[in-house]
């Protein structure tokens, strides 16, 4: 790759610094004026990198890269959202760590980049001893001035009160105190007039008179500027997009679009709401659960789905869970025959499962909702295989949240895997038996196996529908489901439960409290 000047690469860092705006249609111009320029001079994400932190700002760059991604059509929807996650990575990196990244991978451009880096760090420390220096030199002459006034000031004060005392002498009666002499109680006056001049003076800046006009300073020399605050971000966004709205709802105005990676700066909050302060200093509100804290960030965009299971195979988690999960054995047993035999007691037989529910393994939230969020995104692009392990990730980070088991099953499930839906059919119930999706996928589960029992899986599905907070969209679902399904079997299944269900209103009716109860809101 040809060696971009610096100048070009300057020249467009200014440009994108332009999509900082608050005004949609000017951010928007100055990025594709950027990336025009960038392709016209042959800059790259790597060459921006390189320039000074002062220069760039992160929330552009990371709509930058979104453009250069969505303009490359022969990408397909995997190999963009990879390459978003590598140039996030680099410039998370870049802001976290302050390194500086080399254009190229070439030893000779590295070497030119490590070289560019050091002598900005000498010369940063050159600068903050001489701005050092020149606060100690500017603070010493100011506090020698200072002394010398005040001193000054004493003198001026004692001789002010000398000459009083001399003109009170000349018009006082002529008899004196009984000691005869005037001298001590002029002594006396004197040093009480320093006394309180020097008091004075050092509380000048306290009282609520007017103040003494203040020494200047022979220097010549600036006083150094207190340096301003800054305040670290606090989050940083997990979901690949996520809206921030004008109010904490998500009825309210959406105010501005953020991608996955950008940092955030906690402002207040609420139940489900962070108010939150951008790079850029917009203002809004994001949902809680679309957010991680920033210090996590580097560690989980620098990892893959599969590696992050890798390199917590060796913790057993899941075979943890499946071990706690045994004690719920007899009461699972007593839900599915009272399933089976359409038992008007179901909630009563439920009531045990959900209380015998005594999970007990550590988790990585962060890195759960982070794998989270980007199994939904797969599954609802269609992208099975990286649903599947996204969902497998989030169950490593947080085996207790039935929600990543869902994903999981509905993955394996679109993807043709039988033996995945089986592992997830059997903990589901253990997990959330309160839930619609926990008894659909145990359904489908039992549905495909090879001696399906037709009345405990019919049974399943209609407690689906009477846990769901919205049954006529649950039954929408279930016709979906029979349509595309491979398996005649279940299809055939789905349907009778439908048909069931629409016959017998009353089948299972104690469930609805029992969701009122127990289910998650």
């Amino acid at each position: 790759m040809q060696l971009a000047s610096q100048e070009d690469i300057a020249r467009i860092a200014k440009i994108v610094a332009r999509a900082t705006s608050v005004e949609p249609n000017e951010a928007n111009s100055a990025l594709h004026a950027a990336y025009k320029r960038m392709r016209r001079d042959q800059v790259g994400i790597r060459h921006l990198l390189t320039l000074p932190l002062s220069e760039l700002y992160q929330e552009a760059l990371v709509k930058l890269v979104m453009l250069i991604l969505e303009s490359q059509s022969d990408l397909s929807p995997h190999e963009r959202r990879k390459a978003f996650e590598t140039y996030i990575t680099l410039i998370s990196n870049r802001f976290s760590a302050g390194e500086y990244l080399d254009p190229d991978s070439s030893d000779e451009h590295r070497h030119e980049s490590e070289a560019r880096a050091a002598a900005d760090a000498e010369n940063h420390e050159r600068e903050r001893e001489r701005e050092v220096k020149a606060r100690e030199k500017a603070q010493r002459r100011g506090d020698d001035q200072r002394q010398e006034d005040r001193e000054a000031a004493a003198a001026r004060q004692e001789e002010q009160g000398r000459s009083e005392y001399a003109r009170q002498s000349d018009i006082r009666p002529s008899k004196p105190p009984s000691n005869g002499s005037y001298a001590p109680i002029a002594g006396a006056l004197g040093v009480l007039g320093i006394v309180l001049f020097a008091f004075s003076a050092s509380m000048s800046d306290k009282s609520p008179l007017t103040p003494p006009p203040m020494p200047v300073a022979r220097s010549t020399e600036q006083a150094a500027v207190p340096p301003v605050p800054v305040v670290s971000p606090t989050h940083a966004v997990a979901a690949l997009n996520a809206n921030l709205r004008s109010a904490a709802s998500s009825k309210s105005a959406v105010k501005h679009m953020l991608a996955r990676g950008e940092l955030l700066t906690l402002i207040s909050t609420t139940d489900t709401f962070l108010e939150v302060r951008t790079s850029a200093d917009v203002t809004g509100f994001i949902a809680s659960e679309l957010v991680i804290p920033a210090t996590d960030l580097p560690r989980l965009v620098a990892q893959t789905a599969r590696s992050y299971v890798d390199a917590r195979a060796s913790e057993n988690r899941l075979q943890a869970l499946l071990t706690q999960a045994k004690a719920q054995d007899d009461a699972l047993l007593i839900v599915m025959v009272g399933l089976k035999n359409r038992s008007a007691k179901i909630a009563n037989y439920l009531e045990p499962l959900h209380a015998a529910r005594t999970f007990k393994i550590d988790g990585d939230l962060s890195a759960a909702t982070w794998f989270s969020l980007s199994a939904r995104a797969s599954l609802s692009a269609g992208n099975f295989e990286d649903a599947a392990w996204e969902a497998r990730a989030a169950i490593e980070a947080d085996p207790t949240n039935s929600e990543h088991h869902v994903a999981f099953g509905l993955a394996k499930y679109r993807s043709g895997n039988d033996a995945g839906v089986f592992a997830v059919g059997r903990i589901l119930p253990r997990l959330a038996p309160a839930t619609t999706n926990a008894w659909t996928l145990f359904a489908l589960a039992q549905s495909m196996d090879d001696d399906p029992d037709a009345e405990l899986t019919k049974g399943a599905f209609v407690l689906a529908i009477r846990l769901s907070k919205n049954a006529e969209s649950t039954k929408r679902y279930f016709r979906e489901l029979a349509e595309n399904a491979r398996n005649p079997l279940t299809k055939e299944l789905i349907y009778a439960a439908l048909a069931e269900e629409r016959e017998s209103p009353e089948l299972f009716a104690s469930a609805t409290e029992f969701r009122a109860a127990h289910a998650p809101q």
